[in-house]
């Protein structure tokens, strides 16, 4: 196993510490596509933040997980793809938010 493995089975077994580690060493990718990704500046520097919460919440009923940072970005792409729906539509990292 390696170090990140070590750190994802952590967090899966409910290490605050082992999570913020994986979110230290990997939210920079998401901080780099969120502005491509979302026309909003607000929603741009939102979407990290939301998304490190959504695999927080999520990191324990994933099955094993390889690479943290391909799982990562995936949350991500899928956010926005959820955001673009439309407010409030099922999965949205963004109640209440109007378009």
């Amino acid at each position: 196993m390696t170090p990140e493995n070590i750190s994802v089975a952590r967090a899966q077994s409910g290490s605050e510490d082992a999570f913020a580690e994986l979110a230290r060493k990997h939210s920079s990718q998401i901080y780099k596509c969120s502005p491509r990704m979302l026309q909003k500046r607000e929603d741009a520097e939102d979407n990290p933040q939301n998304v490190l919460l959504q695999t927080f919440r999520n990191i324990n009923s994933r099955g094993q997980i390889t690479l943290f940072s391909t799982w990562l970005v995936r949350v991500a792409i899928n956010a926005v793809a959820v955001y673009a729906v439309g407010p409030d539509s099922p999965g949205d990292l963004y109640p209440g938010r109007q378009h």
